[in-house]
């Protein structure tokens, strides 16, 4: 799900999923329906219905009164109507007990969907670490960033996933998860405490965030993360 533009912006605007996801998601035997804010809710829970699990994909900041906050300045508020829709289908979801994947934004908003909240400018609390500013520079940026280990708690879902408890993450958000609810906890931080990975705290139902690209990675990292939420989706299997 992704959207760029609003009203009066109509003229050159864009509702798009990167190939990059489709691509993530056709060759696991998976069938994307997608959501646009130009939708009727009608239409919008007739994709839902349809669909055996959700992922919410990057895109611009969510605006902080979603969370109960102020804006930061350097909040981009970009798409208010994706905020609303995308943050309800993730707690119908979750409530539904379909998988959920959420990629950088994806996975800020099933924190927020969650009851948590966000730092809206990472310079602002840890301005000696890179974590890039946003995804406008497209996927070639995002290759060519220096990628930053994150360390992986040893009890959690995303450590079984990788096999591992330290894997190297793309970086292109200038937002972090600040704080979850009580379904879903912090699994994976950068070496100066960011989060980097979330998961559900029910370990019987597949809810996972990871902050980076990994569909602009070709490694042991997305094809970890790609292939669990395909056997999530397609055989109903957690681990």
């Amino acid at each position: 799900m992704a959207t760029r533009g609003g009203k009066g912006e109509e003229i050159g605007a864009l509702n798009y999923a990167r190939i990059p996801y489709v691509r993530q998601l056709v060759e696991r035997g998976l069938e994307p329906r997608f959501v646009s804010m130009l939708m009727t809710p009608v239409m919008i829970a007739r994709a839902y219905d349809e669909s055996a699990g959700i992922l919410c994909m990057g895109g611009g900041d969510i605006n902080a009164r979603m969370y109960g906050h102020t804006n930061h300045v350097r909040n981009d508020r970009a798409e208010p109507e994706r905020d609303v829709i995308e943050i309800a289908l993730i707690r119908m979801a979750m409530a539904d007990r379909k998988p959920v994947l959420g990629i950088c934004r994806g996975m800020q908003a099933i924190a927020v969907a969650s009851g948590g909240t966000l730092h809206q400018h990472i310079p602002d609390i840890v301005p000696d670490e890179e974590h890039g500013i946003g995804e406008g520079n497209g996927y070639d940026a995002l290759r060519e960033r220096a990628y930053h280990a994150v360390r992986l708690d040893a009890d959690s879902r995303i450590a079984r996933i990788m096999g591992t408890h330290e894997v190297r993450m793309n970086t292109g958000h200038h937002q972090a998860v600040a704080s979850t609810g009580e379904v879903v906890r912090v699994s994976g931080r950068s070496p100066m405490g960011i989060a980097e990975f979330l998961e559900g705290v029910d370990d019987s139902y597949y809810c996972v965030g990871v902050q980076g690209h990994p569909e602009a990675q070709d490694d042991i990292v997305a094809h970890a993360l790609f292939d669990s939420f395909a056997n999530a989706v397609l055989n109903n299997s957690f681990r």
